[in-house]
């Protein structure tokens, strides 16, 4: 058995005509059941698992559905047929008037496809076709499908506030298209419009500059749409396509923003991925987030470092794949009159089985024109425990704490600084704890008494040294703790003056691990990590 069909569509009435043709090449059962199905392609809506599909996913964190049915225009079992014996044609014709919506969702014509299939009963199907669309405009009248995409270029670096919105409009259609509208918006402002009057061929492509402007500084993220809605004998076929969404434009504050930093994510709830003096760079909507133990009612520890605190970020290698990356950057710090920096960081990770998911750390001096790689593991190298087909899960002694010296960098007017992910459809890494830290670090910076307080070096062999300046006479109050929070040792418990006190604490007696050593300065307290090898 042979089927075929083709459709048209009335763009004036919105009346969709179905031609279908089947012939019986042998004899085929008493009856038969002809199906005539509606399917649309670009149908916006949820997708479980959409992040293992990045291409499909909508600037709106929404999954871009194709072939889905709208309708079945011969009912739900179809039409049946009967006459079904060798060297027969039978014809039929459909006709359905499509609305503007089915179900709440939006129809686009241009979206529209056809097919027809055959089955014995309710069961087997037999065969199958697909067919051709035209369009019906009225006289004098263009169809043409016509999509924008972004084509402008970032600056160079991320302090140039001067940008030119820019974008290519596509003529999908066979036709030649003429006086169309062009626009672009920021942030969802208001648009920005222009004309365009010269003829586009079918086939063709054109590129729109629109006039340089002074972007603000933070994420911008530039709109740009087609629009055929001025010119009534222009009928464009798809709206789906009309609109595209550059990159972020980030443009940074001229101003560096601190001398240090720690992000421990504590103030930040689960799913949260916007944090303080940064920006998240994740246009493809992998999920990489803030996580506590909420993320799963199986899960009943904390997820943030060591288990000493709730919250952790997430980079879901677990479910994002292969080749997908997103990062979050700091804006710029000013190390002009600092020293002994460093990038110290907790993490946390699992191979699958031998995938090399990556952890990357750049840094840049001239506002992220060029970067320069400091950190730079994967795999078994950047692993804390052995690998897992579960989904990785850290148990606080899975945690490692690093260092890395950044010092080549004392003095720098500026710097910024960005964690880079990048999955090979391994498992999951946690990352906590970030510091940026220097001789102007104040981990206590809640406490107008405590103006330093450095722990070095960290991690620690023999012996440490503890830095702490007060700016008034305090009761203080040091101790060791594990990771349990088991006083070990006893450090300090006495009035201190204002001003330096430098201590040397042994650690010979303690075996190699995880320590806690905790202040406690006119009753408020602060921990600091350190590291026994």
């Amino acid at each position: 058995m042979n089927v075929a069909l083709e459709g048209d569509i009335d763009i004036t009435s919105n009346i969709l005509t179905v031609d279908v043709e089947m012939y019986f090449t042998a004899n085929a059962p008493s009856d038969v059941n002809l199906n005539v199905a509606l399917l649309q392609d670009n149908v916006s809506g949820p997708q479980t698992g959409a992040s293992s599909n990045p291409g499909q996913v909508n600037p709106d964190g929404t999954y871009n559905h194709q072939h889905m049915l709208r309708t079945l225009l011969t009912g739900q079992w179809g039409e049946v047929i009967t006459t079904t014996t060798s060297g027969t044609t039978v014809t039929r014709q459909y006709t359905y008037t499509i609305p503007a919506s089915i179900n709440g969702v939006p129809v686009s014509i241009g979206d529209l496809e056809i097919v027809a299939f055959v089955a014995e009963g309710q069961t087997d199907i037999i065969t199958g076709a697909k067919g051709p669309m035209n369009y019906t405009a009225p006289g004098g009248a263009v169809v043409a499908d016509l999509s924008s995409s972004a084509s402008a270029v970032n600056n160079s670096d991320y302090c140039d506030p001067n940008f030119t919105p820019e974008m290519t409009v596509m003529n999908n259609g066979n036709q030649a298209a003429s006086n169309f509208d062009v626009s672009y918006s920021i942030n969802g402002g208001t648009a920005v419009s222009q004309n365009v009057s010269a003829s586009l061929a079918g086939g063709a492509s054109t590129t729109i500059s629109f006039p340089t402007i002074s972007l603000s500084t933070g994420l911008n993220l530039i709109s740009y749409e087609v629009s055929t809605a001025n010119n009534s004998n222009l009928y464009d076929l798809s709206s789906a396509n009309n609109i595209a969404v550059s990159d972020p434009v980030i443009v940074v504050s001229p101003s560096p923003f601190g001398t240090f930093w720690h992000e421990g994510f504590e103030s930040y709830s689960l799913g949260d991925d916007d944090f303080s003096n940064s920006y998240t760079l994740n246009m493809d909507g992998y999920n990489f987030y803030v996580v506590n133990q909420s993320i799963d009612p199986s899960v009943t520890t904390n997820l943030g470092a060591y288990g000493t605190s709730s919250n952790s970020l997430l980079f879901d290698f677990f479910s994002i794949a292969n080749g997908g990356s997103m990062a979050v950057m700091w804006e710029k710090l000013d190390l002009s009159s600092t020293t002994n920096n460093s990038i110290i960081f907790d993490h946390a990770y699992a191979q699958y089985t031998s995938e090399n998911d990556r952890l990357e750390i750049k840094v840049s001096t001239d506002c992220g024109a060029t970067w320069n790689s400091v950190f730079n593991k994967a795999g078994s190298a950047l692993s804390t425990r052995t690998a897992t087909t579960n989904y990785y899960i850290p148990s606080f002694n899975d945690w490692t704490t690093d260092t890395i010296d950044i010092s080549s960098y004392d003095g720098s007017a500026e710097l910024m600084v960005q964690f880079i992910g990048t999955s090979n459809y391994g498992n999951n890494l946690f990352v906590d704890n970030i510091q940026f830290y220097n001789n102007t670090y104040v981990g206590l910076n809640e406490n107008n008494l405590v103006e330093a307080f450095q722990l070095y070096p960290n991690p620690a062999q023999d012996q440490f040294n503890i830095d702490l300046n007060l700016s008034s006479d305090a009761k203080v109050e040091i101790k060791v703790l594990d990771i349990t929070g088991r006083e070990l040792l006893q450090v300090a418990n006495s009035q201190l003056s204002s001003g330096e006190t430098k201590l040397n604490v042994s650690v010979e007696a303690l075996p190699a691990g995880t320590y806690f050593i905790e202040l406690n300065v006119d009753g408020t307290k602060y921990t600091e990590k350190l590291m026994v090898n």
